[in-house]
């Protein structure tokens, strides 16, 4: 529900006149704290059912109902299916790296190197982007 909240949150600051390289950071932050959470607080089956069902959910409205993520989807053709592979690889690092080799921190580095690296790294290419544009100014 988190990620679903923040993807509409997403649309809706976009909505706004925000520019799609920085309304697209604010979901995967925001899921990098989500999956955070349930490392920490939830036990492993509970955690993967969740980021399972989430990832679905999302899947149906990337399929089905695709106007509703435009603050998260890339304009690049080789992006289309971002807003899906980021939760279901946050899914599968946890299937793997907690419910089969049973370390929690395991499953959840892969996650946040997903979610805050390429977020920091998303906004650092933006903001060296922006100061060579004088015009953007």
């Amino acid at each position: 529900m988190i990620r679903l909240m923040v993807d509409g949150k997403a649309e809706w600051i976009r909505s706004k006149g925000v520019q799609l390289q920085w309304s697209r950071r604010i979901p995967g932050i925001t899921a990098g704290c989500a999956f955070l959470t349930a490392v920490l607080w939830l036990d492993v089956w509970p955690a993967v059912a969740i980021a399972v069902s989430l990832t679905g959910v999302i899947a149906f409205l990337r399929l089905g109902l695709g106007h509703q993520l435009d603050g998260v989807t890339s304009e690049g053709r080789s992006q289309v299916w971002a807003e899906i592979t980021f939760p279901a690889a946050g899914a599968l690092s946890l299937v793997v790296g907690w419910a089969l080799l049973g370390d929690k921190w395991l499953a959840f580095t892969p996650i946040a190197f997903m979610a805050w690296g390429d977020g920091a790294g998303g906004l650092l290419r933006d903001i060296m982007n922006w100061r060579r544009r004088p015009a953007a100014r």
